[in-house]
Formats: structure tokens, C-alpha cells, sequence
């Protein structure tokens, strides 16, 4: 589906996937983000579509990251760009999204060659929006 960027939703959406983008490059290369960068993520709140997020599957999936983030298994930036996903595509793709991320970082694990005990999440979080989006 091309962006029309005559449009606000699509302004809106270019925003996000750019600045998305730019979040999981910070975090691939530094293992952390600039927290700056979040803020215009909250331009794409008004073009939300807020009647897809269904809270039967927003909690237990947010509940989950956010007992990874106390564990210190997990950054705070994935639930909170998980988050966002949620607000822009709508809980059910969002975890469509977050399982296909799953799924890239452990086979990226078991198919590179240096078994790292520190996986950055965001770029394979970012590589899952991208297939859903395309499909």
C-alpha cells in the first residue's frame, strides 16, 4: 500500500517508521536510545486507530514485558516502542509484529556465529512491523 503524503495520516505515518527506524539503529549500533527520539512518536496518537486496541490483548502481552523489564531481561524501549505499536496497528498485529521479532532473534541467535548473551531487540521489533505492514 503506497503512502500518500498528501494526507495527515500519512505525514503521520512517514513520522513513525522513520523515527522507528531511527530508534532501532541507535539501538542495534549503541544498545540503547536517545529518549529525545520518542517524542515525535506521539504525533501518530490523533491518527491512532484507538477502537483496535482491544485490552484482552494488550494486558497479558504488556504484563509479560513489563515482568521481563523488572527481571532486567528486557528494556524499558521495547515495551514502550511495543507500546506504540499497539497504539498504530492495533493490539492483535502488534503481538503479530512481536512474534515474528521473536522468532528472527532466535533464529539470528542460533545461526550467527558468536552466541551473544545480549540480544538488542528493537531492529528484529522493527523488522516484524515491517513484514506485517507489508502483509
Amino acid at each position: 500500500m503506497p503512502i500518500d503524503f498528501s494526507t495527515p495520516n500519512g505525514m503521520a505515518y512517514t513520522i513513525f517508521i522513520f523515527f522507528l527506524l531511527l530508534i532501532s539503529i541507535f539501538d542495534y549500533h549503541e544498545g540503547e536510545f536517545p529518549t529525545f527520539l520518542l517524542f515525535p512518536l506521539l504525533l501518530i496518537v490523533p491518527y491512532a486507530d484507538l477502537t483496535a486496541i482491544s485490552l484482552i490483548n494488550l494486558l497479558p502481552i504488556a504484563a509479560l514485558l513489563g515482568y521481563f523489564i523488572l527481571k532486567n531481561q528486557l528494556g524499558t524501549g521495547d515495551l514502550i516502542v511495543y507500546l506504540f505499536f499497539c497504539l498504530y496497528l492495533g493490539a492483535t498485529r502488534a503481538n503479530i509484529a512481536l512474534l515474528l521479532a521473536c522468532l528472527f532473534a532466535i533464529g539470528n541467535y542460533f545461526l550467527s556465529q558468536k552466541q551473544e548473551a545480549q540480544i538488542y531487540f528493537l531492529p528484529y521489533i522493527m523488522l516484524g512491523f515491517a513484514i506485517v505492514n507489508i502483509f
